[in-house]
């Protein structure tokens, strides 16, 4: 007998702010497939090393999130990301006037926005979808969610009006600061039907979206799945030379829901995103000193690693790698979620 199985697929699109410093990208991302979680940031440029932290956040997420409800339970939950930033820029021989941008600027800071899907109960309630998930979705910053349904967009969050995105939005610092408790997380659930899609994306694409939904102009999301990686920077860097989008780390997380009677292997992501550090100096300092590459024994756990390299062979910028879409299957008729594996984004630096 065949058991009616859901499947969450995924593509990831990104692209940097300078083409051919992809080592400069402070946008990061990751999608756990097997936990049905997708996260996404936006490194602040004016701090120090905003997209080695911005990173460490989004791994962190594809293991357990913050209890937003617990006082103190962020500080809590961002510790450990703390403590792993600190210790790699101690890794660091930073100079004179590294060390005074990293006093200055206070450390890194990034925006944060994170959605849970969750399987349908075998016995829903009366009316309720045997076969739809639930998701939910906690946004502190600029980053922005659409959900979509048959090509229109049903909820859009954390913004709906493009002047309410903010020039200094509100950000998580990779120093206690003393802060944690003033940040605003704002949160919205929602219901998934096979075919839905949710859409993660930073606030350059968030911004022009806005102003297209805000003109009355089309805008189906649907249209990028199938679309080749190339084609979609190509659109993009087109957006940029008509001044209709900013020009800034641009990622793009695609979400859909499909229902299938197999069960079919789950398919290994290949989006690497580049090892980048804050600036040219912190870069030039790190690929002197050959610090911050991963463990022999930490790439071997990811599964998207640049395998059949070694350590030594691997470069500090991880070249661009095509996107791959990547799926999970999860039995509609439990609402357990199996122990996740390694990640398939990147290399967990988290202790």
């Amino acid at each position: 007998m065949t058991t009616a199985t859901m499947q969450l697929t995924s593509r990831v699109f990104w692209i940097a702010k300078d083409k051919g410093y992809e080592n400069h990208y402070e946008d990061a991302y990751a999608v756990e497939c097997t936990r049905a979680v997708a996260a996404i940031a936006d490194g602040v440029g004016s701090g120090f090393a905003s997209g080695r932290w911005a990173r460490l956040l989004t791994t962190k997420l594809m293991t357990v999130a913050p209890d937003l409800e617990k006082p103190g339970g962020l500080s809590d939950w961002l510790s450990g990301p703390r403590g792993e930033w600190e210790r790699q820029l101690g890794e660091l021989k930073l100079d004179y006037f590294q060390r005074q941008k990293l006093r200055e600027s206070g450390g890194a800071y990034t925006t944060l926005l994170w959605v849970e899907c969750h399987p349908a109960p075998s016995s829903p309630p009366e009316n309720a979808s045997a076969i739809g998930w639930s998701w939910s979705c906690h946004a502190a910053g600029d980053c922005g969610l659409f959900h979509e349904r048959d090509g229109k967009i049903l909820r859009v969050f954390p913004f709906e009006n493009p002047d309410d995105l903010a020039a200094d939005p509100q950000a998580l610092a990779s120093k206690d600061h003393g802060k944690d408790r003033s940040l605003e997380f704002k949160t919205v659930e929602g219901l998934l039907e096979p075919g839905d899609m949710l859409v993660l994306c930073t606030d350059a694409l968030l911004g022009w979206a806005l102003h297209a939904l805000q003109d009355g102009r089309p805008l189906t999301w649907k249209d990028y799945w199938d679309m080749p990686d190339e084609t979609w920077r190509e659109e993009i860097e087109a957006l940029r030379t008509d001044d209709v989008i900013r020009v800034d780390d641009t990622t793009l997380i695609l979400l859909r829901l499909e229902a299938t009677s197999a069960s079919p292997e789950p398919v290994p992501a290949s989006d690497t995103q580049p090892d980048l550090f804050a600036d040219d100096a912190l870069c030039q300092a790190a690929e002197e000193e050959a610090v911050l590459q991963p463990t022999s024994a930490a790439r071997d756990a990811c599964v998207t690693a640049a395998a059949d390299t070694t350590e030594a062979e691997q470069p500090a910028v991880i070249p661009y790698e095509s996107i791959e879409q990547t799926m999970c299957t999860a039995s509609d008729a439990s609402t357990e979620h199996p122990a996740p594996p390694a990640s398939d984004n990147q290399e967990d630096p988290l202790p």
